[in-house]
């Protein structure tokens, strides 16, 4: 499953040169996934050397750790050194269902003109209003019963 806010996190880390991972576990979907860039200076090098992770969080944990809306922690992650932390994937965004039909009335006029009850049943499949297109489904099972 493909990471829901990957563009931001790409876009943010481009300056460090930190490699993101594009997917998540579909099991892990339900889960926060942050990607921590760290930066430690090396003075015997003269540079810095930089880290990253990835760090699961449920949504209180999500909330009360990294927010800061905890009683206890401003932030946690602050406190431990993590100044550069990016949501890679936050599970209360939704990606909205695509439809091939684009619009209400090309909905309505596909409705129309399926032909049989197989057609009307792949619209459901299809992302199309389910209540609307089990309505004709009951037509049309009268219409074909009428017909017989």
């Amino acid at each position: 499953m493909k990471a829901n806010r990957i563009e931001q996190t790409e876009n943010a880390v481009l300056k460090w040169g930190v490699p993101v991972p594009q997917e998540i576990n579909e099991i892990e979907s339900h889960l926060y996934h942050l990607l921590m860039v760290q930066r430690v200076h090396r003075p015997a090098q003269e540079d810095y050397l930089t880290t990253s992770r990835i760090i699961k969080f449920g949504q209180k944990d999500y909330f009360d750790k990294v927010q800061g809306k905890g009683k206890k922690q401003a932030n946690f992650l602050n406190l431990i050194g993590y100044t550069n932390v990016f949501v890679l994937h936050d599970p209360t965004i939704k990606e909205p269902i695509k439809s091939s039909v684009p619009n209400a009335k090309e909905a309505a006029k596909a409705i129309r003109e399926a032909k049989t009850i197989e057609e009307l049943e792949s619209l459901i499949l299809e992302g199309e209003d389910r209540s609307t297109v089990l309505e004709a489904i009951e037509k049309k099972q009268t219409e074909l019963n009428t017909i017989d």
